[in-house]
């Protein structure tokens, strides 16, 4: 998470689970991020995993409660933002 552009990373797609409220590095990590993330939570278990407080760096969108299909949901916004939609092909989400 601190060095995303060394990677020519566009945009982070993140899973902070139940570390969403209570890690302060995280909240840290995340207020120095010079990328947009996409937060994704599965809640495959019917728990819903807390969502990070607002104002924690360059939070795209959060995608919460679709189980497996959140991290598809969250790569394909992940792609649409960079303009990459087409790299998708044949990518589905849904049930």
């Amino acid at each position: 998470l601190r060095e995303p552009r060394r990677d020519n990373a566009d945009i982070v797609l993140l899973d902070p689970g139940r570390c969403a409220q209570a890690s302060e590095r995280l909240r840290d990590a995340l207020a120095q991020l010079r990328v947009p993330y996409i937060e994704v939570h599965d809640d495959q278990y019917g728990a819903m995993d807390p969502v990070m407080p607002p104002g924690n760096g360059p939070r795209a969108t959060v995608v919460n409660g679709y189980a497996a299909q959140s991290y598809v949901l969250a790569m394909w916004i992940a792609l649409e933002r960079i303009g990459c939609a087409d790299c998708a092909n044949d990518i589905r989400v849904g049930t």
